[in-house]
């Protein structure tokens, strides 16, 4: 069981081996040949966080919070070592409400709280992944509405931190997204994400923004805007991870249109004015609508199919309406996805495998779901997630994929409060999982323990153990096959001999299988002679 942790405002932040204190410095440049986009660089600062005590016991299955007030808005994500994270507005006394995030075991049916920030009134918590790392973000409160946060669920002590865009004429920053991608660039950080944000500027208010953190020498958070684009309201993203785009969907508070940017993540220009890299810009389209208004957009994107789903609203009805592209968003089709007498309302689009996706929507108070397996081009009856137990209201639920099953977390009221509940709403194909559990030393060798948490037995297991660092003469690198690893099982593979000197050896353990899946895993030793142990 893990323990809540506290960290005081005063701490230093340290992001990708920079430690950052003391004042923020800022920079502004306008960017493009047309003169048509605006961008900020800005260093973080450290992120506030609380700890209400120890840890609560864990709960029940598929429920994440059980406390004595509401719980708002939730984020979900698998991580890339098998568990899930949640983020959800939480409170200890009813009266304030800030973001917590918690933890699961790898079927996600037990859950922990990690850890609180302390910014009361922050809304709207957002969860993304990549290969490294799981990510998140939430909105700014009111009281500090110039602010962006971002810190990696994993470890939010070690990586986290805050922008506060006050000096640069930025607030209202609310309403915020977040995806996470694998960065190509072999000089990039690990941690590939991008943020989708609505706010204010002193040129305009509702201005559609993108954020990200830049790999040069400054690791600036960059944040990135559009001259002459105003009124937007909520915003949502994804990663196209095939093609390493970014698809970034604000709606419009007029309900008229939804403005999509698309930027080049696997690009990064550099500024030699502001010695600093940035993304570009792909494109931007705009898609208009006059008969009738579109609000709270989610996105998925594979493979330059893009699906876009929204809340189309007549009047009369609420309906889900999808706008789906083949190309990259060159062109596209709309199609109401869910059209009926009952209000449909806040859907939510997700891939969970080549193809396949699911969007949920809200309608009577049960949370629904549809499946397509062809990309978007045709889906299936629709079906239920939850009872008639689901508040109404927008980010009352969120998505995420794992093996490519699909995921949903969702405010959920069959309590005396309202809380945040989990479950599996899609199956995946059987598949392995491969994490590394623990390093351990075992005089004369060091030892680690292969998993494998998917659903399918990992075939032909590669892996190596390497020591770097110190002074190591036997024992440097260990190489072996596991012909299989089962389902739910583990496999304990051990370094040759080892022999030499050194206080600090880096010890780092890789694993492939024939299957795809790959995993790593890092620990420190020392080695005095041939007696080796862990510090």
């Amino acid at each position: 069981m893990k323990n809540k942790k506290s960290i005081i405002s005063a701490i230093t932040f340290v992001i990708v081996g920079l430690v950052i204190t003391g004042a923020a410095s800022a920079v502004i440049y306008k960017q493009d040949s047309n003169g048509d986009n605006g961008m900020a660089a800005l260093k973080a600062q450290p992120l506030q966080m609380v700890s209400q005590g120890s840890s609560p016991k864990p709960l029940a299955a598929t429920q994440i919070t059980a406390g004595a007030y509401n719980s708002y808005h939730p984020g979900i994500a698998a991580s890339p070592s098998g568990i899930f994270y949640a983020a959800a507005e939480v409170s200890q006394d009813g009266s304030a409400w800030q973001p917590g995030v918690f933890s699961s075991d790898a079927a996600g049916t037990t859950w922990t709280e990690d850890i609180e920030f302390s910014y009361p009134g922050a809304q709207y918590n957002a969860l993304d992944s990549n290969s490294v790392g799981t990510y998140g973000t939430f909105g700014a409160p009111p009281d500090q509405s110039s602010i962006i946060v971002f810190y990696q669920a994993e470890d939010p002590e070690g990586n986290s931190g805050v922008w506060d865009w006050a000096a640069n004429g930025f607030s209202n920053l609310f309403n915020n997204d977040i995806l996470a991608y694998n960065d190509p660039n072999p000089n990039a950080t690990s941690m590939g994400w991008n943020l989708a944000l609505t706010g204010d500027m002193t040129t305009g208010s509702g201005v559609p923004l993108v954020l990200y953190m830049e790999w040069g020498p400054n690791n600036y958070g960059i944040i990135g805007w559009i001259n002459g684009k105003t009124g937007y309201v909520h915003a949502a993203n994804s990663a196209d991870q095939q093609k390493v785009l970014g698809y970034n969907v604000y709606d419009h508070n007029d309900g008229a249109n939804l403005f999509v940017r698309v930027v080049n993540l696997a690009q990064w220009n550099w500024n030699s004015g502001q010695q600093y890299y940035y993304h570009p810009d792909k494109k931007t389209v705009q898609i208009d609508e006059t008969t009738y208004q579109v609000m709270y957009p989610s996105v998925a994107a594979q493979n330059n199919t893009v699906l876009i789903v929204a809340q189309k609203i007549t009047g009369s009805a609420n309906d889900i309406i999808l706008y789906r592209s083949t190309n990259g968003l060159s062109s596209y089709t709309r199609t109401d996805l869910v059209a009926s007498a009952d209000d449909e309302t806040y859907p939510q689009v997700i891939f969970t495998g080549a193809g396949t996706a699911i969007c949920t929507y809200c309608k009577n108070g049960v949370l629904y779901y549809k499946l397509t397996e062809d990309g978007g081009a045709t889906w299936g009856a629709e079906a239920q997630v939850s009872d008639s137990q689901v508040q109404n209201e927008y980010r009352t639920e969120a998505l995420c994929s794992k093996l490519g099953a699909g995921f949903a977390a969702w405010e959920d009221t069959r309590g005396s409060v309202i809380d945040i509940y989990f479950d599996q709403v899609t199956s995946g194909p059987a598949i392995p999982f491969l994490a590394i559990g623990a390093i351990t030393a075992k005089t004369p060798k060091f030892s680690a323990v292969i998993e494998n948490t998917g659903t399918a037995a990992a075939t032909s297991v590669q892996w190596n153990i390497t020591l770097t660092g110190g002074f190591i003469l036997l024992g440097k690198l260990t190489s072996g096959t596991e012909p299989s690893i089962a389902a739910g099982a583990t496999a304990t593979v051990n370094s040759k001999f080892v022999f030499g000197f050194g206080k600090a050896v880096a010890i780092k353990v890789t694993a492939k299988c024939a299957e795809g899946p790959s995993a790593s895993g890092t620990a420190t030793g020392k080695v005095i002679l041939f007696i080796t142990k862990i510090v």
